[in-house]
C-alpha cells in the first residue's frame, strides 16, 4: 500500500536502551539474491528521549518535546500514532490524538515495504524473525493496536483514538484489542496461543512464539543466549471509552 497508519496505546514500565513497539522484517527466497531485510519498517524509542521511524536504511528521528514526552515512564497511558505516505515520503506523528511532528523523507520512504514478512510487537529484529536483544524489548503494556492500509487524517485519529471500534472499516488491516486469546492446534497437534485479529483480515498473532519456519526466538544477553518464557498476558483497558486501567495475569501465561 502507498499509505499506512499505525496506532496504539502504550504504558511503559521501564525504558532501558531502545524499546521497540513494532518491527517488520521481510524475507523472499524467490529473488536472486535472496531478499533479507530486518529493517523493512520499525518504530523505536531511545534512551536519549527521541523516537525513530525506520524504513530500510532510511531513519527519521523525532526529537520534538511532544515526542520526548511519550517516553515519560511516570505519565501512565499514552496514545501514539504515525502515518506514512510512500508516494510523497510524508511521515506524521501524533501523541494523544494531536499531531506533534511531520517530516518529508526521501530514500526508501518513497517506496512501500516488501510483502511476505513478519511483524513483531515489542521487539526489534536484527535479522528475519530473529536476532532479538533484551535491550530492545518493550517493557510495558500495549493496547488497542491498529494498522490501517491508508493515511488516516488528523481528524480521524483525534476522533477515534479513545474509542474502541464497534464497526470495522475495510481499510483497517489489523486490530488487536489484547482482551481475548484463542487456542489453536496444528494438524499434527501442536498447540498455539493466538491473539485474534478483529479486523477480519486474518492477521492473528502468535503469543510467546514465532509463527515462522525460522523460529529462533532467543535473547542475546550478557548471560549468553536465553530462551524467553512466555510473556505475561494481561487484560487491560487503556483510557478508551472512559475506562479504568485493569490488569489481570491469566493463569498459565507467565
Amino acid at each position: 500500500q502507498s499509505g499506512i497508519t499505525i496506532e496504539f496505546w502504550v504504558n511503559f514500565v521501564d525504558i532501558f536502551l531502545s524499546p521497540t513497539p513494532l518491527s517488520y522484517s521481510a524475507y523472499n527466497v524467490s529473488t536472486d539474491p535472496v531478499y533479507d531485510n530486518a529493517d523493512e519498517f520499525s518504530i523505536q524509542f531511545t534512551p536519549f528521549r527521541s523516537l525513530s521511524i525506520t524504513r530500510g536504511s532510511s531513519t527519521w528521528k523525532c526529537v520534538e518535546e511532544a515526542c520526548r514526552s511519550l517516553l515519560n515512564v511516570n505519565s501512565g497511558w499514552k496514545h501514539f500514532a504515525t502515518s506514512w505516505n510512500s508516494n510523497t515520503g510524508d511521515v506524521v506523528l501524533f501523541a494523544n490524538g494531536q499531531q506533534v511532528a511531520t517530516s518529508r523523507q526521501s530514500g526508501l520512504f518513497l517506496s512501500p515495504p516488501a510483502r511476505g514478512g513478519v511483524v513483531m510487537l515489542g521487539h526489534e529484529q536484527d535479522s528475519f524473525a530473529s536476532g532479538l536483544s533484551e535491550h530492545q524489548a518493550l517493557d510495558g503494556i500495549l493496547d488497542e493496536f491498529r494498522v490501517w492500509s491508508v493515511v488516516r487524517t488528523p481528524q480521524q485519529i483525534a476522533t477515534n483514538y479513545q474509542i474502541s471500534l464497534q464497526t470495522v472499516p475495510e481499510t483497517l488491516n489489523t486490530y488487536f484489542t489484547f482482551d481475548l486469546l484463542e487456542n489453536r492446534w496444528d494438524p499434527d497437534g501442536t498447540p498455539h496461543t493466538m491473539l485474534p485479529d478483529l479486523s477480519g483480515h486474518g492477521n492473528a498473532g502468535y503469543v510467546g512464539e514465532l509463527g515462522s519456519w525460522k523460529n529462533e526466538m532467543v535473547y542475546d544477553t550478557a548471560r549468553g543466549k536465553v530462551q524467553p518464557t512466555r510473556p505475561l498476558t494481561v487484560v487491560s483497558q487503556a483510557p478508551v471509552y472512559g475506562g479504568i486501567l485493569q490488569v489481570k495475569v491469566l493463569p498459565g501465561e507467565a
